[in-house]
């Protein structure tokens, strides 16, 4: 073989080996699972994970890690990579990351899992070259109403019980829990017991209270570490005695928690089957019509897993009582209510803190023989008592229902922009063809230069054409600019959210450097939650118009080939803090109008402000800073049905935004804005005594929202910005008179799944002529009476919905009869006690007497009393 053979065969062998050992197929020995990849060129190796268990949802946030490891001589900089791709406005996620030789680094990023094609794809770069390479196929839980449960604990085998049923746990450590709040949106329920806590960083403790704040439910056991418990989570104001007694505890305090507990697990074990039915029938309706989707497999695996974790019927009959000797410790939670007590002690507290929940049990959750009762129970009460956003979440998850926040369309403002009036061109034009055609024609005649015709209406071109140039020239838009929409809440939810639009007027790409690491995420539009329609979708990873780039300076935004004028979205999520300020003052309400004064200690006004107060809705206008508002005997509007929101003038009317004239498009744009945050306030388990309206005249550095301010703040120094802030500031409501306190609803008390008041399309509605359903009040509460007040049952304003017109009946639980207490007559008193179980629970009987005329009926809307606290 001649030299030059022997070169090209060389070179061929090395083409070769460069396709089959590229960076998309250089994993390694573990390739399959795809968790190990490796370049031994630049002797990097990288495990991936994502989610918990690798395991994600639609619609929630996921943590994505890489663990890289340089076994090479020299240090490796390059850029850590993911892409959940999209149909359509994809956004790549990058961090900056060096490691030194025989240095194993972590670097991991939150980003949402939204209208996704079932791939989420990791790179490593090291300058243009993508050194490692992967796409991985996502696993959704959305099919399975199971609530994801993270654990911390030293004695992992003694909590194994806890994977059972309807909780899905995932065992985390202080290097595997995020300290980005985001990181942990995955989860419902934190399970913290027998762990030295005080190995969490700073930064971790941070991420679970921002994320107990935002809904989620921190559930604490009791042990050896209980004093660093109480130091690290004081936010929360757990607290521990110091003695511990030894108590044989059942946590099955009464008689009939037994049957309670039976009852609980079939209903929750006949839901999932029917849901799993469900999905079955629609999956054969998708095949019968000759679609191409098919669920068998996601149907396949839910099986499995059903029949794993449920109990049959005959084994959950034969459930008896068991008894457990424990360490019981003497415990406190600041508001918090007892849910077990045994033995004269509180077994379980839980308290609401702004929109998640802490549950703290007075024992060691471990349990070291087979105790099945109590292993039932203690799952039953996690699960039961979740907070109210995450049993929202679940919900629409679960039945696949879904909507959208609505603010993103909302971002831009709808003024009009300034553009020459039309009649200015038509001037121009006008004068043009008057002075190029006739008057210079007569004008070169009369001259006898004729010939210099064809010179002067050259001339004429230009000059009119500069005078049109010059006429558009404030209008015409040759820079970036940047809008967005904020939405301050300082209501128990704490959240400052700022949606952002970014805008180039031409094809050009373009990057912005923000100088600190601004918690941001890609905006979209997408249906989460309608997983099935999108099976099979092709998957375009070329596709990527954003990215979100971390470095150790801050955060960089470029944006690449995306059209001029078509905006980009980004979300930036902080928490606000309340320092000083907000609405101060009193107001009372004990079943008439409303009394009182409040004052705006706000540095800025409020424009278009509505109060909300025990569900009524009353117009207060434009609130100056220092001003102070006085209300006698205020009986607004009472919101009986939501729908009023949607096919009424209501908040327009409130607001007094004209969507007539030439500002009518931007007060539609308000308009809209104000009543998504009204309802909101209704439906999404955040409900408030608040005022809502549009901040208007404030300090540009607002102390109280520092990250925020600071993000708008860079923005405007790159580019041109404008933008709404909308706020939702609590007020404080007195609803004592005497020793008695006024409760304006029943409905935050109602029992049937998926009908929360909070959760109010479905529990607020009848669409049968009979409806029962049972409502569970606190155990402390002492109720004395119950009421229908005409001033909450007035004509819905809703043309798609009809009041309520039959009767309503008690259950009596002296005689196990119902009995009538209600056929048209408001405003009288109704004896509780004849009708309170021992355990709190009322049961009601609605039956509609006249003809269903609209598609659903609003029940009425009781009220109650009870003695003071």
């Amino acid at each position: 073989m001649t030299g030059r053979k022997v070169i090209l065969a060389f070179l061929i062998s090395l083409l070769l080996i460069c396709i089959f050992v590229s960076p998309q197929n250089a994993a390694g020995a573990n390739e399959e699972d795809g968790q190990l990849l490796t370049n031994d060129k630049y002797n990097i190796s990288m495990s991936v994970k994502y989610g918990f268990d690798n395991k994600v949802k639609y619609g929630r946030y996921a943590l994505v890690s890489g663990e890289i490891e340089n076994s090479g001589e020299k240090s490796f900089t390059g850029v850590f990579q993911i892409m959940v791709p999209k149909s359509t406005d994809n956004a790549l996620y990058q961090e900056e990351v060096t490691i030194r030789p025989g240095e194993t680094k972590k670097v991991s990023l939150a980003l949402p899992i939204v209208d996704d094609t079932g791939y989420l794809q990791v790179k490593l770069w090291n300058k243009k070259v993508a050194v490692l390479e992967h796409t991985y196929q996502l696993t959704f839980g959305n099919y399975d109403k199971l609530v994801y449960a993270g654990v911390l604990t030293e004695e992992r085998e003694n909590l194994a019980y806890l994977d059972r049923l309807n909780l899905k746990t995932f065992y985390l450590t202080e290097d595997t829990l995020s300290d980005n709040p985001l990181g942990l949106d995955l989860l419902d329920v934190l399970i913290i017991n027998n762990f030295q806590v005080s190995k969490l960083r700073t930064e971790q403790v941070q991420a679970i209270t921002t994320w107990v704040n935002n809904g989620g439910t921190l559930v604490l056991g009791a042990g050896k570490y209980n004093k660093e418990v109480s130091e690290v989570f004081k936010n929360f104001q757990v607290s521990f005695g110091n003695e511990t007694d030894t108590e044989n505890i059942s946590m099955l305090s009464k008689e009939d928690d037994l049957k309670g507990l039976k009852q609980h697990l079939l209903d929750c074990q006949k839901s999932r089957r029917m849901f799993l039915l469900e999905l079955s029938e629609r999956n054969q309706r998708l095949i019968s019509s000759g679609n191409k989707k098919n669920l068998t497999e996601i149907i396949t695996g839910l099986d499995l897993e059903y029949r794993k974790r449920e109990l049959s019927e005959e084994k959950i009959s034969g459930l008896r009582k068991s008894v457990a000797e424990k360490q019981i410790t003497t415990i406190g939670l600041d508001g918090g209510r007892s849910l077990v007590q045994e033995a004269g002690k509180d077994l379980l507290l839980y308290s609401k803190v702004n929109s998640g929940r802490v549950q703290l049990f007075a024992f060691d959750l471990g349990l070291t023989a087979e105790k099945e009762s109590i292993a039932l129970s203690i799952i039953s009460l996690i699960t039961q008592h979740i907070s109210e956003d995450n049993t929202l979440q679940l919900d629409n998850e679960y039945y696949g229902w879904y909507m959208t926040d609505g603010l993103m369309n909302s971002i831009a403002s709808a003024k009009e922009k300034i553009v020459p009036a039309t009649y200015k061109y038509f001037i121009i034009i006008a004068l043009y063809l008057l002075i190029s055609g006739p008057v210079t024609y007569f004008y070169l005649k009369k001259k006898k230069k004729q010939g210099m015709g064809l010179i002067v209406v050259s001339v004429l071109v230009v000059v009119f054409t500069l005078i049109i140039y010059a006429a558009g020239t404030k209008t015409r838009i040759t820079k970036p600019y940047a809008e967005y929409l904020r939405v301050l809440d300082y209501t128990d939810a704490g959240m400052d959210k700022i949606n952002l639009s970014l805008t180039m007027p031409n094809n050009y790409d373009y990057t912005l450097n923000l100088t600190r690491r601004f918690n941001l995420v890609e905006m979209t539009n997408a249906n989460p939650y309608i997983t099935e329609s999108r099976l099979g979708t092709k998957a375009d990873f070329n596709n990527a118009d954003k990215i979100i780039r971390y470095e150790s300076e801050g955060v960089k935004l470029t944006v690449t080939d995306n059209p001029a004028f078509t905006p980009v979205y980004f979300q930036g999520i902080f928490q606000t803090t309340k320092e000083g300020g907000g609405i101060t003052g009193q107001l009372t309400h004990t079943g008439s109008g409303i009394d009182g004064s409040i004052k705006n200690d706000n540095d800025y006004d409020i424009s278009n402000a509505i109060l909300i107060c025990d569900g009524r809705l009353i117009d207060i206008g434009y609130l100056k800073k220092g001003q102070e508002l006085s209300l006698k005997n205020e009986k607004g509007t009472y919101l009986l049905s939501i729908d009023d929101l949607y096919s009424t003038s209501l908040i327009k009317g409130m607001t007094e935004l004209s969507e007539e004239g030439k500002d009518g498009n931007e007060n539609t744009r308000l308009n809209q804005l104000i009543s998504l945050m009204v309802e909101y306030n209704f439906t999404q388990g955040e409900y408030s005594n608040c005022i809502i309206g549009l901040k208007e005249n404030g300090q540009k550095n607002n102390q109280t929202a520092k990250e925020g301010d600071q993000l708008l703040s860079q923005i405007s120094s790159i580019m041109q910005l404008e933008g709404t802030t909308l706020v939702k500031l609590p007020v404080k409501v007195d609803n004592h008179l005497a020793d008695k306190e006024y409760v304006y609803t029943i409905d935050n008390n109602i029992q049937a799944e998926g009908m929360k008041m909070n959760e109010y399309y479905a529990g607020r509605y009848m669409t049968n002529d009979s409806i029962i359903h049972t409502y569970q009040f606190p155990a402390e509460e002492k109720i004395i009476n119950f009421s229908f007040p005409k001033a909450q049952n007035q004509k819905v304003l809703s043309k798609y919905t009809q009041n309520f017109g039959g009767s309503v009946f008690f259950l009596n639980v002296e005689t196990g009869r119902y009995e009538e207490v209600f056929n048209g007559t408001y405003d009288i008193d109704i004896k509780a006690s004849d009708y309170l179980t021992a355990d709190n629970i009322l049961t009601v009987r609605y039956r509609q007497e006249s003809s269903l005329q609209e598609y659903q009926v609003v029940l009425p809307h009781i009220s109650y009393w009870k003695e003071a606290d």
